[in-house]
C-alpha cells in the first residue's frame, strides 16, 4: 500500500491510497490488517490469486477519499458507512468517496 496527500478541494486535503502497488508473484494470496495510512486511515486487504479480492477503510473523520486499484479492476461494489454496496465503474482506476457531510468516522468496504 502507497498513501499520498495529493491536493487540496474545498479547502480539505484529498487522500490517495494505492492498493497493491508492488505485490511479488510468490504472494498470490494474502491478507494485511491494521495498516495505518496517511490521516489515521485504518486499511485491511485480502487478495487472492495477485488480485485485490477486499478492502475495508476506517476513517477517523468524514474525509474525501481516493482509491487506487490495481491495473485492470474497472468495476466494484462499494459500501459506505454501513450502506448497501453500490456497483461502480472505475474506468480510471480510482474510486472516489466523497466527503460526507458530518464529521464522524466512517467505514469503506470495496468488493472489486
Amino acid at each position: 500500500m502507497q498513501s499520498h496527500i495529493r491536493s487540496w478541494s474545498a479547502g480539505h486535503l484529498v487522500h490517495r491510497i494505492d492498493l497493491l502497488p508492488a505485490l511479488p508473484r510468490e504472494w498470490s494470496d494474502g491478507r494485511v490488517r491494521g495498516l495505518i495510512a496517511r490521516g489515521n486511515i485504518v486499511v485491511d486487504i485480502q487478495w487472492k490469486h495477485g488480485a485485490v479480492a477486499r478492502v475495508q477503510l476506517d476513517s477517523p473523520d468524514a474525509r474525501e477519499l481516493r482509491i487506487k486499484m490495481p491495473t485492470g479492476v474497472t468495476r466494484a461494489h462499494v459500501a459506505v458507512a454501513g450502506q448497501a454496496p453500490i456497483d461502480l465503474p472505475i474506468p480510471d482506476g480510482i474510486v472516489i468517496i466523497p466527503r460526507a457531510a458530518a464529521p464522524t468516522p466512517r467505514s469503506v468496504v470495496i468488493l472489486p
